[in-house]
């Protein structure tokens, strides 16, 4: 009887992120010298959770050993099939789940991985080695299950207590992905991946201090890694430390790592400080950096400009946008069903703002007309041309608008009230009084309720 030898070797699993809350990406923990050194160890004898190899098995692994030491990784696999004991020998299906799954063939792989299981369920590192692979393959209730029985069977390395604390991330139990990271991180404490993973557990919690302070141990350490600087900026913007995070991501712009929605929201972020310039120049770099830019984003950075009356800037990113291969298309009528409906109100509302900021109110209640013409229960949408007529000076369209707008419930309250202020200021103050108690009715409001009283000192 010999030791078995573990041949189980490293695999890739892609996650993208932004700044944003989601499981970091897991796939550096492949890559560390820790990893490669847990799941390729030689084992001990332990016959309640690793079978005892025969002497033809040694033979076998052996021989596929030299082969593998040679990079005949092919030749080893065929060496292992060809035994004429592996599907007897849980040994021999491990190894070869190992091989297979190192090769890329992971449906392979699990099939041997549970070969070998059902040979000897109790194989502690066969059930942990498959929980990797349906990590890979983003099974997360088949990896947790598998995790759950390798540490029921004694496991407490820092791979599986690391990798359950994925897991759960993946499946948004925070506490429990704490736990189980914090666990992993005292058994191999040098590995980053366990820190990250409680870093951003504690961001899931609420405690951003906390999260931020291991996130500052890690640049500290390793300040090359821009994800440890997205990381944080999360929680210092939750901290209400909006120019530590600026600082963050303007490093990853800078260093090219923000995609095209992260560049947005770092102008937005640049913009809620009254940085406008450098908001607008990100704006311009989202736009410029692929036809891959999403209609939201864009639209929020019109709408942001609008907001803060930065006509100019708000007209040349218009320009921009309606140039977009993407953006573009939402400027015309025909493209409507290519985007979602919320998306598309966005945009339309934002183009409207614009242009009634410029005083062109006829180009921008005609925008609004060609959207209506295809979303005609847009509330918002209808309750702002409503505004544009109004502020153009036409009374009887305004009038008109506010009553269709009346009709959907999301913004009867607001449509009866403006409504009710446009007759005040007409001296209209019966109907004005009428309107007014609908909106105060649908929704209750101290202010309105003020200026209702008000209109009826006047009548």
């Amino acid at each position: 009887m010999f030791p078995m030898r573990t041949l189980l070797l490293i695999l890739a699993l892609a996650s993208s992120t932004a700044f944003a809350a989601e499981p970091l990406p897991i796939d550096p923990l492949w890559k560390s010298e820790a990893f490669r050194k847990t799941i390729t160890g030689s084992y001990g004898i332990d016959s309640r959770i690793e079978p005892r190899l025969t002497e033809d098995e040694a033979e076998e692994l052996e021989i596929s050993g030299k082969l593998l030491a040679e990079k005949k990784r092919t030749e080893a696999i065929k060496s292992l099939n060809d035994s004429g004991i592996a599907e007897k020998s849980p040994a021999i299906l491990f190894s070869l789940a190992t091989l297979q799954f190192e090769e890329g063939e992971s449906e392979k792989s699990i099939k041997r991985f549970k070969e070998a299981l059902e040979l000897f369920p109790n194989f502690r590192d066969a059930h942990r080695n498959l929980s990797v692979v349906y990590v890979q393959e983003e099974k997360w209730d088949d990896a947790e299950s598998h995790l759950i029985r390798a540490i029921e069977l004694g496991a407490r390395d820092g791979l599986t207590l690391g990798l359950l604390g994925y897991c759960h991330a993946r499946k948004d139990r925070a506490s429990a992905s704490l736990d189980a990271y914090r666990q992993a991180a005292m058994v191999q404490p040098q590995e980053d991946q366990w820190k990250s993973g409680q870093a951003q557990a504690l961001q899931m919690l609420g405690n951003h201090k906390e999260a931020a302070s291991i996130f500052q141990e890690m640049i500290a350490k390793n300040p090359e890694s821009i994800q440890n600087w997205l990381a944080q900026a999360e929680s210092l913007i939750a901290l209400e430390k909006p120019v530590a995070a600026i600082a963050n991501l303007e490093l990853a712009h800078r260093a090219g790592e923000l995609g095209a929605s992260q560049t947005f929201s770092l102008g937005h972020l640049y913009l809620q400080n009254d940085l406008v310039e450098e908001g607008f120049k990100c704006y311009q770099d989202a736009l410029n950096a692929g036809t891959e830019v999403p209609l939201r984003q864009g639209a929020d950075a019109l709408g942001m400009l609008a907001n803060r009356e930065k006509w100019d800037l708000a007209t040349l990113l218009l320009k921009q946008c309606q140039e977009h291969p993407k953006i573009g298309e939402a400027a015309r009528a025909s493209a409507g069903n290519n985007f979602p409906e919320e998306d598309l109100s966005r945009y339309a509302r934002s183009v409207a703002l614009i242009h009634a900021g410029n005083k062109d109110f006829k180009e921008g209640i005609a925008g609004l007309d060609a959207y209506l013409a295809q979303q005609p229960t847009d509330g918002e949408a209808l309750l702002l041309r409503a505004r544009l007529h109004r502020d153009s000076g036409n009374r009887e369209e305004a009038e008109m608008r506010y009553e269709e707008a009346a009709r959907i419930d999301a913004v009867a309250a607001n449509a009866y009230r403006e409504h009710g202020e446009l007759l005040v200021d007409a001296r209209e103050y019966a109907k004005a009084i009428e309107l007014l108690e609908r909106s105060l009715a649908l929704e209750p409001s101290d202010a309105v309720a003020r200026y209702l009283a008000a209109v009826k000192e006047l009548e």
